[in-house]
């Protein structure tokens, strides 16, 4: 999905050593995972809202908690690559760390909350009711993840999404690429 969506939405996909290419890798990782992100949240919503299952609940804040996390590092992104000016003579930069932390403490928080919301259900538990809508939600969900990664080059992400230089793996050797130079994996 990114392999095409590079094709469509960025000049020449191919050099990963311009760094306006590789912005703009980052922001259509970032924009599509955080698109992909809200929609499998309200699937898998609806789907533990029906069935009563808070593992599915859990996971659907784990989707909508990737989705702000994305949302967050696009922001320090597009930040950090802000020329220097006469307040910040050495760059934005340090913006990175600042998003950094802002996306664990959104972790933390939706940790803290699916924490507790487990405890009640083991306190007072309720039947979880398997039904065809939830599985198929659920499928579909499936499915939207696999088509984050292609089969030759899959850009390493957590779920299509939050990275700042452009990374290729090839599925041949084994080896990545980033900004152009070859590493071991």
């Amino acid at each position: 999905m990114v392999k095409l969506l590079a094709k469509i939405f960025i000049k020449n996909p191919a050099e990963y050593t311009n760094p306006l290419v590789r912005k703009a890798y980052g922001t259509l990782c970032s924009v599509l995972g955080i698109c992909l992100n809200v929609l499998l949240f309200a699937g898998k919503y609806a789907a533990g809202a029906i069935s009563g299952s808070i593992a599915i609940t859990a996971d659907a804040f784990n989707n909508l908690s990737d989705a702000g996390a994305s949302a967050i590092s696009l922001l320090g992104f597009r930040l950090s690559g802000k020329k220097p000016d006469p307040d910040h003579p050495f760059g934005h930069g340090r913006i990175e760390y600042i998003s950094g932390l802002a996306v664990a403490a959104l972790i933390i928080v939706m940790g803290v909350e699916l924490l507790i919301s487990s405890v009640e259900k083991i306190m007072s538990p309720e039947p979880v009711e398997a039904g065809l809508l939830p599985a198929a939600i659920l499928l579909a969900s499936i499915l939207v993840k696999q088509s984050c990664g292609g089969k030759e080059d899959i850009l390493l992400r957590n779920g299509c999404h939050r990275h700042r230089q452009s990374v290729r793996l090839d599925r041949n050797g084994g080896r990545a690429a980033v900004d152009g130079r070859k590493l071991a994996v």
